[in-house]
């Protein structure tokens, strides 16, 4: 009897020890599993702040471009990015600085594509056609499509577009500013003449500590 008893509570001891073993390689798996998923949310989390602070940097970036753009008024313009797409909402005076708006958006690293949603202010177009003869009027606006083609072809090329101020008047490009090399401000002036309308070009732009050839 005492014999039969051993076997007894032996097999309960090792039924049960198998039930423990199981019992506790679920909860590892469950414990395994959870922690597997606070990573991927992590993870998941660091992604989109990542994100978010990139789609920050480009919107910051463009908005000191527009607000050091003598040619775009910064405070009627609203940016917004959406990964690599910038959304512009808001005024602009000319269709010429409608599209200088979204070239100077392309310029910026990261964006591939802009959603241009710049509304022409006809308020400043009636008042400005109204204050002079529509000769001079047409003139101003030539001046201003020159340099915005000007500006947008700089900033394509090598040159730093963003130190040099284009002025135009009458045809008359001037460039003001500062390169890193003398053939940069060559290659400044070569395209300010070779844009469609310009008669002439000024370049006063400053190598170093020395002013370039005019």
């Amino acid at each position: 009897m005492g014999v039969v008893m051993k076997h007894y509570f032996l097999n309960k001891i090792l039924r049960y020890s198998s039930i423990g073993v199981v019992a506790f390689g679920f909860a590892f798996s469950q414990s395994a599993n959870a922690a597997e998923m606070n990573e991927v949310n992590q993870d998941s989390a660091m992604s989109a702040w990542s994100d978010a602070a990139v789609e920050a940097w480009r919107q910051g970036k463009l908005e000191t471009i527009y607000t050091l753009n003598d040619h775009l008024s910064a405070l009627d313009i609203t940016t917004e990015i959406d990964g690599h797409m910038a959304v512009l909402t808001g005024s602009v005076k000319t269709e010429v600085q409608r599209e200088l708006a979204e070239q100077l958006a392309l310029s910026v690293d990261g964006i591939s594509d802009v959603k241009n949603d710049l509304v022409i202010d006809d308020a400043y177009v009636r008042k400005a056609s109204a204050g002079q003869d529509s000769g001079s009027f047409m003139q101003a606006i030539n001046d201003a499509g020159i340099t915005a083609s000007v500006k947008t072809q700089l900033i394509a090329s090598d040159v730093k577009a963003r130190n040099i101020t284009v002025d135009t008047e009458n045809g008359v490009v001037t460039l003001i500013g500062s390169v890193d090399s003398e053939a940069h401000s060559d290659l400044a002036q070569t395209i300010a003449k070779n844009t469609e309308g310009v008669f002439e070009v000024n370049n006063n732009l400053m190598i170093m500590s020395g002013v370039a050839h005019r």
